[in-house]
């Protein structure tokens, strides 16, 4: 196996073709789209720091702990947080204009066994006056594990 050269999508009725470049450690450095390149950069033990329009920040025992992503009016930051045993528990995306929604993470052992989304739309909000948090909950997803065997569920709107 070696790393991926290029890749080509169809859509449509029209094609684009991806390209990849690699350094000597099999690091990502530039992928290429319909002539328009982004160059991709990794730090020391090979954490990807930068890419498109991507910036990552990562904690000591590389784990992603932040994720910015696009800019201006489309930008996003997304926060992971994890537990004292390691495994990311929750993350919150950040809109850049100010709504968030959260994702908290149920585990078993080390496996997700459920997943809840929280919406957070702000309203409101006068001067001195903090704007008022409605949020939403959806279990977007389940596993049950009854006598050792996994049945998968979908759920929406619960």
């Amino acid at each position: 196996m070696g790393n991926r050269a290029c890749t080509t999508n169809v859509q449509g009725g029209s094609s684009a073709t991806e390209t990849y470049a690699y350094d000597n450690l099999n690091e990502l450095t530039s992928r290429t789209v319909g002539g328009s390149a982004s160059s991709y950069t990794n730090d020391a033990v090979g954490n990807t720091l930068t890419g498109g329009s991507r910036t990552n920040t990562w904690d000591s025992q590389n784990r992603l702990v932040q994720c910015v992503n696009g800019t201006g009016s489309a930008q996003k930051s997304s926060v992971m947080t994890y537990g004292s045993d390691g495994l990311r528990r929750r993350m919150t995306t950040t809109n850049s204009d100010g709504s968030q929604t959260r994702t908290d993470y149920v585990l078993d052992g080390s496996n997700v066994v459920a997943e809840t989304i929280q919406n957070r739309a702000t309203s409101g909000g006068t001067c001195g006056q903090p704007p008022s948090v409605v949020p939403t909950v959806s279990l977007v997803s389940a596993v049950f594990l009854p006598d050792s065997s996994q049945l998968a569920a979908n759920c929406s709107g619960v």
